[in-house]
């Protein structure tokens, strides 16, 4: 299991894009999480074959409208989940998803008002 962590100053939003911040590890480095930036959002799990997304929390600054992208080695998005409230998790068996080797998840918002925060948890499958 690895945990990634990335935070948004208030009044900007997740663009899709690597915060410029250098993340830090835990001391068993299992969680990235990097300090606050005025952008990020694109989650880079450096994958060496097949994993699973168990888990996707985020917390949103006031009414931001969000996406949740998958993107895969070719570079071609597809979007896994949307809405408009301020938390959501997806933590559901249903809601899991496969990530192969290379594919990342980009999340965008738009609209936020206060800080954001957005936690993955990925496991790595045989």
């Amino acid at each position: 299991m690895r945990i990634f962590c990335q935070s948004i100053t208030a009044g900007d939003d997740f663009d899709g894009t690597s915060p410029s911040t250098t993340p830090v590890l835990n001391t068993k480095d299992i969680e990235k999480n990097w300090p606050a930036d005025d952008h990020g959002g694109l989650f880079n799990f450096n994958l060496r074959g097949p994993a699973r997304l168990d888990q996707l929390e985020l917390t949103l600054g006031g009414q931001s409208a969000w996406d949740v992208i998958k993107v895969d080695c070719d570079g071609d998005e597809y979007t896994l989940f949307s809405g408009t409230n301020q938390t959501e998790y997806i933590t559901h068996e249903a809601d899991r998803i496969i990530l192969l080797e290379d594919e990342t998840i980009k999340i965008s918002t738009t609209g936020a008002t206060a800080a954001l925060k957005a936690r993955i948890i990925v496991t790595e499958l045989p």
